[in-house]
């Protein structure tokens, strides 16, 4: 497998298809709970239209993908499907974005750095919100880069914005219909009126940003996570009602994998020795650590006290003490993002993977149908 660093946002589109990952040793520790191949775990796979049982939780959310073709000449077709557990809801939907030269953004699970989703919803879903790129793969540089806003019903498009360059980590925040974006070349947060297409500057931070991830709270306001090239990581808590923002230090790392109610976690190697630790910090200062192989480097929270991560073939649930609680056994396991009470995961080899929900407490999975986790570009909730 292919590792991609997060040292640059500048990525190749030629490095879309690809999953960032090392692929060292597992560990055969004993845990509390295994659910693995052997059927640990209660499968609950239903065809379109059928319902789920044998579960009291569920999720709502949407799946957009793309479609590519290569031949006589590139061309790519988005579409997004609503499902209920796994179960589709409706008609899948095609946005329509044919008429804009050049292609989607590149979409965070298939890149390194901070890459946001490249297609985004309003709350009832009659209007989706695109980033669209030009770039030079051979050169691995960006032209430039165009928000577009797409009416549902009836595929009416419109550009909000455009910018030299690219517009990689962007968020769209419905309540006031505004995106807000971090642009590379200028190190600035900007907030978008999505209706008038106005941009105002919020923050011009002094160095480059290596991640830039989104926490959406409930009160409406949002907090930003940043790395910067200067190896420390902040948090932003940003008011929506007048932007204003309020920057705390919450490590000295380069190495900052999630973050989640004050708890941020390290997937710490050292490149030169080959030594890898899982780090949790509070309070500015390392809380834990522990010796852990690592798979890639994402971690995602399943709730406010425990997360999940992977080693080979291995996801597995830790508490904020760093201690395994859980896991879940399948070949090349891969989370693709975490939702109200699952995971989204994929597994299996190359060109048969199966996409599925996997429950918090790792005791049922759910395959999802017809769905290839590969081209998927955004999972909204």
């Amino acid at each position: 497998m292919i590792t991609f660093m997060k040292s640059s946002l500048l990525i190749s589109f030629s490095l879309l298809f690809f999953i960032g990952c090392n692929s060292p040793q597992s560990s055969n520790n004993n845990k509390n709970n295994n659910c693995s191949e052997s059927g640990n775990a209660t499968e609950i796979s239903s065809q379109s239209g059928q319902s789920v049982s044998n579960s009291n939780q569920e999720d709502n959310y949407t799946i957009v993908w793309i479609e590519r073709a290569f031949e006589p000449e590139y061309n790519y077709s988005v579409y997004l499907q609503s499902y209920k557990n796994n179960v589709s809801v409706g008609e899948k939907t095609k946005i329509d974005l044919s008429s804009y030269e050049g292609d989607i953004m590149h979409d965070k699970y298939h890149v390194g750095g901070s890459v946001g989703f490249p297609v985004q919803l309003n709350s009832d879903k009659t209007k989706a919100y695109c980033s669209i790129v030009k770039n030079d793969e051979l050169e691995g540089e960006f032209s430039w880069a165009k928000l577009v806003e797409v009416q549902i019903s009836n595929q009416e498009s419109r550009v909000i914005a455009e910018f030299d360059g690219f517009f990689p980590a962007w968020h769209y925040h419905e309540p006031n219909n505004t995106i807000y974006g971090y642009l590379p070349d200028k190190k600035q947060l900007v907030a978008i009126n999505a209706g008038s297409g106005v941009i105002t500057t919020i923050k011009e931070f002094q160095h480059y940003q290596d991640e830039f991830i989104y926490y959406p709270l409930n009160n409406g306001s949002i907090n930003i996570i940043t790395e910067s090239s200067e190896k420390k990581v902040f948090k932003h808590q940003l008011s929506t009602n007048n932007n204003s923002i309020k920057s705390t230090l919450v490590a000295n790392t380069d190495q900052f994998s999630s973050y989640k109610n004050g708890f941020m976690i390290e997937t710490y190697k050292d490149w030169s020795s080959e030594v890898e630790e899982l780090r949790i910090y509070s309070g500015g200062e390392v809380k834990e650590s522990v010796p852990f192989n690592f798979n890639n480097f994402n971690t995602y929270w399943v709730s406010n006290n425990e997360f999940a991560c992977i080693k080979e073939d291995t996801l597995v649930k830790i508490n904020t003490d760093l201690k395994e609680t859980a896991e879940f056994n399948k070949k090349n396991i891969h989370i693709i993002d975490e939702l109200e009470n699952s995971l989204f995961i994929s597994y299996g080899d190359h060109g048969s993977k199966t996409s599925a929900l996997l429950s918090d407490d790792f005791q049922r999975i759910k395959v999802i149908k017809d769905i290839n986790p590969d081209d998927i570009i955004a999972l909204l909730k």
